[in-house]
Parts: structure tokens; C-alpha cells; sequence
């Protein structure tokens, strides 16, 4: 089973890195469906540190320490290279975040004085997923510190307000809250430095699955002995009320900091992929045909017509074709309407944002919802594997599904 096909099986995923020595560090893929109990799905040949996940249009966008990449299987990598390095400046655990209205920033720390630790600041600037470019670079990130430098910035946006972890110079984690992205944010009063119970965290992380369980994911250390993720649990839900820290389940080896990629709890949003994928795969056999001198139209919203000219195929085949490509157009609309419908959509079918997840109106029929979008993801499906197979017949394709 391909890596993504595992992976869209958990409701959360993460690139972490085990940190051998600290400079001879492996990635890993892992997974889950409590936040609690992990897989390791894959393991690679680089060592990513700090690395955050973020998905649009079928690609998952992962940015790290020195870097920015992206994957459709998280097998292969696409280098997007490092915009947000400045020669002579260190710049670390850079972290996505999608704001309310769809708009990307990535947020970081970067020193001000060479590479002198104790200047570490907080900025953000805006990405452009579409076309791979930033913008607003080094802008400040207006927070009221309690000391004079901090690191590893995690941002999430709940009930309309704005939160941000993050790592005090005095080795702290504590949690700063503006009604505005662009702040001032405030210090809020957490139980959060009591539960570090002498540790020197970094790495804060926070997760809610639910209205009333949140994941605030930390990094402690003293010595090498004791790095690797603790998790602590929000109480009913207070974001300034946390239970004592206690150890990630499930993984041989030690994860570090790392940023939380949530698929949410509809079944709608576990397809994000595969139904990209479809669209993909849609093109494929488009082209194939097309190659052959079978398409004399193609136009996604209407669908398509064939016409097979005087190629020495059977009238069964003819028909096949035509009544298949046709369903899976049709289902593949359908679902997309479906999802427009429900505004987790955008006009050319590409998943918005999660924040507008959960924004959803709270009575939205959910069941009948995912039924519609089950049943057209399987229409999909079928008619996919049905095609494949019949297109091997006569040496068109494969019947493993990869057109």
C-alpha cells in the first residue's frame, strides 16, 4: 500500500525527525487518530527538522528548518528551496498558518544580530501556494514578550481569537492571544510553565480535535536522555488549564518538534487527496484517448465527446468508454457540487482552508452529507477500475489503476 493510501486512514499526520546526534537527524512520517497513539508510516533518507504540513490542490507543502518542500505521496519531493533565509542570520522552526479568510503565512523566528541566539525575534510573511512566492518578508509579528527573544512559534485560530506558543528566552513555554492577527498580542495566563515542571521546552504545538480535547504537544529536555514529544491535555477544554505531560505512545524512537496536519473529523476531508487524484487521473485517460484520435471534445464543466474515427475498435468497447468516462465526470461534478454547496470548496474544486471546517454551520445534516459523498466517491472508484481494466483489453492503460 502506497504511503498516502496509509496515511489518509488517520485523522492526523506529521513529518518529525529522531535526532540521532545533532547533526545526524532521520525524518519520519507518522500518524494518528487521537493525537495519543501514533504509527510511524515511513522513514526517509534526510533529516527535516521542525518541519510543518499544509495541503492545497493536491499537494502537501512541508516547511522545515532551511527549507520548503512539496509531495502528492509523500514518496517524491518537489525542493520549493528557502525564502525566508537571510545570509548571516539563523532562522528557525518555521510553521504554516492559514488565517480565516484562506491567506497562507508562514511564521518564524529569525536572529537580528548575526547568529547570536538570544536575538531570536518573531516575524511572518505571506506565502502564495498558487505560485510558489512571498511576500511581506520579515514583518514583525506584534507580541508582547516577556523576555527579550524567543523561538518555535505555533499559531491556531479558535472562537475568533488568535493564539501563539511559543518559547521564552528563559526556556518557557507560554501562550500570547490577540483578537487580530496583526496583534498586539498579550500574555495569558497559563498553568502551562507548572506542568514544565523543571523542563526546558520547546517545540509547543497545539491541536484541538474537539471542543473539549486540545493537544498542546512540547519538546522537553535537560540532557539528550530526555528529548522526544510529551503530550498534555487541555481540562474541558480551558486553553489555560493543562494536565501533566506524558510521553507520545506507539513510536521506536524518539519524535521531535514537529507540526500537526489535522484532515478533521468529516469524511469528506479524508479524500482531499484521492479526489485530486481522480481529477488526475482523469487527464490521463483524457490523454491517452486523445493521443489514439478519440476526443473531439473535452471541457470539464460539460463533460466530454468521443469520437473514434476509423480506429479498429468494437462497438462494445466504443460504448464502454463513452458511458464510463461519462459517469465519472458526472460523479466527480456531483461531488464537487456537493462540497461547493457546503463551502469547503472552491469554483475549481481545490479544498479550502480547515479554519472554514469548522467554521461550518453547526446544522449542517452531516450524515445525509456524507453519505451523497461517499456515494459519488464510489461511483468514482468503480467506474475508474472498471475503465482501467477494460482499457488493459486492448492495450490501453493498465489494470493496476495508474491511468
Amino acid at each position: 500500500m502506497a504511503v498516502i493510501d496509509k496515511a489518509l486512514n488517520y485523522r492526523l499526520i506529521a513529518m518529525t525527525f529522531d535526532e540521532i546526534t545533532w547533526t545526524n537527524t532521520v525524518s519520519h512520517l507518522i500518524a494518528s487518530n487521537d493525537g495519543i497513539n501514533w504509527v510511524d508510516l515511513k522513514q526517509y533518507d534526510f533529516g527535516w527538522r521542525d518541519a510543518s504540513v499544509q495541503y492545497y490542490g493536491g499537494w502537501f507543502y512541508i516547511i522545515y528548518t532551511g527549507g520548503m518542500s512539496r509531495t502528492i505521496d509523500f514518496e517524491t519531493f518537489q525542493d520549493l528551496g528557502w525564502p525566508i533565509g537571510v545570509s548571516g542570520k539563523r532562522t528557525w522552526a518555521p510553521e504554516w498558518f492559514v488565517d480565516k479568510d484562506g491567506s497562507w503565512k508562514i511564521i518564524y523566528t529569525q536572529t537580528t544580530n548575526g547568529n547570536d541566539e538570544s536575538s531570536f525575534a518573531p516575524y511572518y510573511c505571506d506565502y502564495d501556494p498558487e505560485t510558489n512566492t512571498v511576500s511581506n518578508l520579515l514583518t514583525c509579528l506584534n507580541i508582547d514578550l516577556q523576555t527579550e527573544a524567543c523561538i518555535d512559534l505555533n499559531m491556531s485560530f479558535i472562537d475568533n481569537v488568535y493564539y501563539v506558543w511559543l518559547r521564552d528566552d528563559d526556556r518557557v513555554i507560554r501562550l500570547y492571544a490577540s483578537d487580530n492577527f496583526d496583534g498586539e498580542y498579550h500574555l495569558m495566563e497559563t498553568n502551562f510553565p507548572s506542568v514544565q515542571n523543571g523542563y526546558m521546552d520547546e517545540g509547543p504545538e497545539m491541536v484541538r480535535l474537539d471542543n473539549q480535547n486540545i493537544l498542546l504537544y512540547s519538546d522537553p529536555w535537560r540532557d539528550n536522555a530526555e528529548r522526544g514529544l510529551n503530550y498534555s491535555i487541555s481540562d474541558k477544554g480551558d486553553i489555560d488549564q493543562w494536565g501533566n505531560m506524558q510521553r507520545l505512545k506507539g513510536l521506536s524512537f524518539d519524535p521531535r518538534h514537529f507540526g500537526v496536519y489535522d484532515f478533521g473529523a468529516l469524511t469528506a476531508y479524508r479524500h482531499i487527496y484521492v479526489i485530486n487524484m481522480m481529477i488526475q487521473k482523469i487527464n490521463t485517460i483524457y490523454k491517452i484517448l486523445s493521443e489514439l484520435g478519440f476526443v473531439k471534445q473535452y471541457d470539464f464543466q460539460e463533460g466530454i465527446k468521443l469520437d473514434f474515427g476509423t480506429q479498429n475498435y468494437d462497438q462494445k468497447f466504443r460504448n464502454f468508454v463513452i458511458d464510463h468516462i461519462s459517469s465519472v465526470f458526472e460523479a466527480l461534478n456531483n461531488l464537487i457540487q456537493i462540497l461547493k454547496s457546503n463551502k469547503m470548496c472552491d469554483l475549481s474544486g481545490n479544498f479550502v482552508n480547515e479554519s472554514r471546517y469548522q467554521s461550518l454551520s453547526d446544522d449542517l445534516e452531516l450524515a445525509s452529507f456524507e453519505e451523497k459523498v461517499a456515494a459519488n466517491f464510489n461511483t468514482l472508484s468503480q467506474s475508474f477500475e472498471e475503465l482501467n481494466q477494460t482499457l488493459a483489453i486492448y492495450g490501453i492503460g493498465d489494470n493496476n489503476g495508474n491511468n
